[in-house]
């Protein structure tokens, strides 16, 4: 497959989602004017050549990854046949309630109406009802599919090498390994803000690990045409405000750097294409998203102890290995790396990201260190590569000991990182083969046990975490582009 295709597909994949959005949360007359919209910037974006010459992926690639996307998508928890985290509570709840009812969702117990960025959901719900039943396996496949064009992105930028793909989706902080002696993950996780591996991510936020692969990956890969992510970003916000946000806000700062710096030179008409319509078609959703009735839990961190100074330890090793690799230069013909403002950028950003909390267990840091992280260790991965192929001083093959020796000594710190880098990834994975439907250790969390997403926050979650995703009656949304029931407004202006 050609990665044209590829990226038209992931574009596609996106779109989908937005375009029930639009049919089902707008009034027709309003929906109509954005869905052809929508459809007509697809059709012209698909006829769109990339600066970056387009390369074929084999057959036995594409299989190599669907497998382990599906492996991947499995030991996540989607479908429950392996462990799943309490966060899915919340997942098969919102795929139950746009199953079992009318879209958009309301909260009859508010009056008002549900705010939230359900794009992961909405495909496998319809399908769901048109066969008449929850299928828990459209989600499963359509998550497959998500991951599975995201990690053909991933695998191109490693050079086709499965293996540095694996180690990329394993790898994570060093604090969240370290944690990992108490057994406190959940305890790390709050207080500690650490690094977390994709495949932690992912049993927790299947939806926005999606999303964030597949526009991250193809920021990265058309690094040289950035603009071409453009559109898929602003799609993705309905699939994770946080992870698209701030890809959206890197993205900008390096634009803005490159325009200054007189490497990025865009004409009006392709500033008005590439960057206008996209976010004219945006709108809508951006309408809906900041309708919220409830800000979220929002402070600044306090410093006061070196406890609470931790979590840039993560940082401070990223930094090193980040400016240790800096020197290393493309090896041949074919690999291409990042530019240091788009590293050290990333890199300020997750730093940046420590000193605010937003949320009751800080997504804006947890979610928005996703593509951050990503970049970093995809810089990071290529770079070490890279300096293997080119390290003179590796001996000749004559003794595959020697051979294997040689680089743990070298590169000890780098290589311990790594390795302690996995270790929680292998820990959360070690439960999931143990708790499973295969082996009858482990029960899944039902999907029917809540009528709406509302009284699963209210449940596991208090009053204030419920709140922050009721939608505000005084919106103007919720006032004007709203097909919601006229005697919900009616009691709401009385």
């Amino acid at each position: 497959m050609n990665t044209f295709y590829v990226r038209i597909l992931c574009v596609g994949y996106l779109l989908l989602a937005t375009l029930l959005f639009l049919g089902n949360w707008f009034y027709l007359k309003y929906a109509l004017v954005f869905i052809i919209g929508h459809i007509l910037y697809f059709a012209l974006y698909s006829t769109r050549n990339a600066e970056r010459l387009e390369t074929v992926i084999s057959k036995k690639s594409l299989v190599s990854l669907a497998v382990l996307a599906l492996v991947w998508t499995l030991l996540m928890g989607v479908g429950g046949v392996f462990l799943q985290t309490t966060d899915f509570i919340a997942h098969n709840t919102k795929f139950y309630e746009l199953f079992l009812h009318k879209w958009p969702i309301l909260i009859k117990e508010r009056q008002s109406f549900s705010c939230y960025y359900y794009g992961y959901y909405l495909v496998p719900a319809l399908l769901s009802k048109i066969f008449g039943d929850l299928s828990v396996v459209t989600i499963i496949i359509y998550t497959w599919l998500g991951i599975w064009l995201g990690l053909i992105w991933i695998y191109l930028l490693l050079f086709r090498k499965l293996w540095l793909v694996v180690l990329l989706i394993m790898s994570g902080g060093i604090i969240f390994s370290f944690e990992l002696a108490s057994l406190a993950l959940l305890h790390a996780s709050i207080s500690y803000n650490p690094l977390l591996s994709l495949f932690i991510q992912s049993l927790y936020v299947p939806n926005q690990v999606v999303a964030a692969l597949i526009t991250t990956g193809l920021f990265l890969y058309y690094i040289k045409d950035y603009s071409i992510s453009f559109y898929a970003i602003t799609l993705s916000f309905f699939w994770g405000v946080f992870t698209a946000f701030l890809l959206i806000l890197l993205f900008g700062i390096v634009l803005v750097i490159d325009y200054l710096r007189g490497r990025n030179k865009i004409s009006l008409k392709s500033f008005l294409i590439n960057y206008v319509l996209p976010s004219i078609l945006f709108l809508p959703t951006f309408l809906f998203l900041t309708s919220s009735n409830a800000m979220p839990v929002n402070e600044f961190y306090d410093f006061d102890s070196f406890s609470k100074m931790i979590p840039f330890l993560d940082m401070l090793v990223l930094a090193f290995v980040t400016i240790w690799l800096m020197p290393v230069q493309n090896a041949r013909p074919g690999q291409f790396l990042f530019t240091p403002i788009l590293v050290f950028t990333a890199l300020v950003l997750l730093c940046i990201l420590l000193t605010y909390k937003i949320g009751i267990y800080n997504d804006l840091y947890f979610r928005g260190s996703i593509p951050l992280y990503l970049i970093l260790m995809v810089n990071i991965l290529q770079k070490l590569f890279i300096k293997f192929q080119n390290d003179k001083s590796l001996p000749l093959p004559t003794s595959p000991i020697k051979i294997s020796l040689h680089p743990l000594r070298k590169y000890a710190v780098v290589l311990i990182w790594l390795a302690t880098a996995l270790l929680a990834s292998v820990f959360q994975l070690s439960q999931s083969l143990r708790k499973n439907l295969v082996a009858d250790t482990y029960k899944s969390i039902p999907y029917k046990t809540f009528p709406n997403s509302y009284q699963a926050l209210l449940k596991h979650y208090g009053q204030s975490g419920a709140d922050q995703y009721v939608g505000n009656p005084k919106s103007f949304y919720f006032l004007y582009l709203a097909p919601i029931g006229k005697e919900i407004k009616l009691t709401r202006n009385r």
